[in-house]
């Protein structure tokens, strides 16, 4: 193998221009730009772990230097492209061939890294959209339909679920409730998800045929409650992330896509230097299996020591998602629109809050980063609660927003449906089947509670308590033609399913009775 010096310049390049050309690609996607001192600071650590990795590689024996490189290799194509199905088993390979035929690859791919390098800056690769808005046209609204307004709320807990919780979260429940009802809204106390993960809980909800093909990155399939607006004789209007496509599930005239997690949306709110840096720092290692691996051992040996919950057990926690931030974006669409709405069209718009991190606080108002939170962060449960309430209200108080948008515009004459797909999720184990001694009645609320409100033209306030799935409530709803509330008494008590290690839905369970 050629022998690298101390003063051979173009050897030592090869790792910082191939993890300098990764960054860079992955900032075009997230549609962030590459010129800004958050990412000077970002290269200069890069730089310095890479210098000190170069050292390393030199004084290190020749076997070990192939396992260097051909793990550099294999890092850099499976990062940016990820066509590998056994990177460990390349390494092996590639690192045999390297030592047998005594060999050194960094000249060649410091030159490849510069390439890449050079034409990623110059904005060759695809970028996910902050926000993409298509018109087909398709449909033709019928003028004497109210207009309709659904909007699903990702991990919003019902009202009934946050009474169960702390002081705080009871006082939410009050605002919640206050808000609604004074805009004629009916709220359903103890509405509930049969199912806490949203791959299970929409196509449920949405009444589709085969939910196995409801997937994240995947189209929809279609529902019963989409193609029921159309044929009732709306003009569709769909607003989502690009976690599914909504649009492909039904004849829609404009579709509104938002990128989830494209970190290009944090640009529109005041953070300091090294909070983007480390919020794209966290972003771009994340993607990196060794830093998962690292991430995952570190939580897992504090999980041990501890003694701590599963579902809590994170002494390193990522701030890698700007999701709220990307779904804030998306509701300023549909309150544009909705200043414009006209009879006969629907609006239906599947929105990332309060869903984790919770980067909001009650005012909208980003937090400091190191107070963001998740549903899974180490510490006391009530910590996160509190967290997680104070994204609530902003979430709260920006539907009310498009809510008062939509009367206004009406003159009162509007159906909404204003839901979650299931609870907060913020537990001390997660309701599988694996950790069904362990869980508790708390965690069974916070998973499966969820928020369910409806509004109908000249309707009057009022509030449900009787325990029903959401996806019955929707469907009674359908069925009326979208004209009156569900009123039916529940046919069975309040079941729900709990998943398998690999989150698959398996066993029905009983909600607590006292909830």
């Amino acid at each position: 193998m050629n022998k690298p010096k101390f003063n051979d310049i173009v050897p030592a390049a090869a790792a910082p221009a191939l993890i300098g050309a990764s960054l860079v690609n992955f900032l075009v996607y997230q549609n962030y730009p590459v010129f800004r001192w958050e990412i000077a600071l970002i290269g200069l650590a890069i730089i310095a772990v890479c210098a000190v990795v170069w050292f390393i590689y030199l004084w290190s024996p020749r076997l070990i230097k192939a396992f260097m490189e051909a793990g550099l290799l294999i890092y850099f194509i499976g990062y940016n492209i990820d066509i590998i199905p056994s990177k460990m088993l390349a390494i092996l390979v590639i690192a045999g061939a390297l030592f047998y035929f005594k060999i050194s690859i960094l000249r060649k791919l410091a030159v490849f890294g510069f390439v890449v390098l050079l034409t990623s800056l110059l904005g060759f690769g695809g970028s996910m959209p902050l926000m993409e808005e298509k018109n087909s046209g398709q449909a033709v609204a019928l003028r004497n339909l109210p207009p309709v307004l659904h909007i699903i709320l990702d991990e919003h807990i019902g009202t009934a679920g946050l009474r169960s919780e702390g002081p705080d979260s009871k006082l939410l429940a009050d605002e919640i409730s206050q808000a609604y009802l004074q805009r004629g809204f009916s709220i359903y106390d103890k509405a509930y998800s049969r199912h806490f993960r949203t791959t299970y809980a929409i196509p449920d909800q949405l009444e589709v045929a085969d939910p196995a093909n409801f997937k994240a990155g995947a189209k929809a399939p279609r529902t019963m409650w989409l193609d029921g607006l159309v044929a009732q004789g709306y003009a569709l209007k769909v607003y989502q992330s690009d976690y599914v496509d909504y649009c492909a599930a039904a004849k829609t005239v404009t579709c509104t896509t938002y990128g989830a997690s494209a970190l290009g949306s944090s640009l529109a709110y005041p953070m300091t230097v090294v909070e983007r840096a480390q919020l794209v720092a966290w972003g771009f290692g994340m993607l990196a299996p060794a830093v998962k691996l690292a991430l995952a051992v570190a939580n897992r040996g504090y999980e041990v020591v501890s003694s701590a919950p599963k579902h809590s057990a994170q002494i390193l926690e990522p701030h890698d998602s700007a999701a709220p931030m990307a779904a804030a974006a998306g509701l300023e669409i549909l309150a544009r629109d909705l200043r414009t709405a006209k009879p006969g069209e629907a609006f239906f718009a599947h929105l990332l809050m309060p869903h984790f991190p919770y980067v909001f606080d009650a005012k909208c108002d980003v937090r400091p980063l190191s107070t963001w939170r998740r549903n899974a962060s180490a510490g006391p449960v009530s910590e996160r609660q509190l967290a997680y309430n104070g994204q609530a209200r902003c979430t709260l108080n920006r539907v009310m927003k498009l809510v008062d948008e939509l009367s206004a515009r009406t003159g009162g004459r509007f159906i909404a449906v204003i839901q979650g797909d299931h609870g907060s999720r913020i537990l001390s184990f997660n309701p599988t089947l694996e950790a069904r001694k362990q869980q508790t009645k708390a965690d069974l609320i916070a998973s499966y509670s969820t928020l369910f409100a409806i509004h109908l033209p000249g309707g009057e306030a009022s509030v449900s308590t009787e325990a029903k799935p959401v996806s019955e409530l929707l469907r009674e709803f359908r069925v009326s033609g979208f004209a009156s509330l569900p009123t039916k008494t529940a046919r069975t008590r309040p079941k729900v399913w709990l998943p398998d290690i690999n989150y698959l839905p398996v066993v029905a369970a009983d909600m607590p009775p006292d909830w």
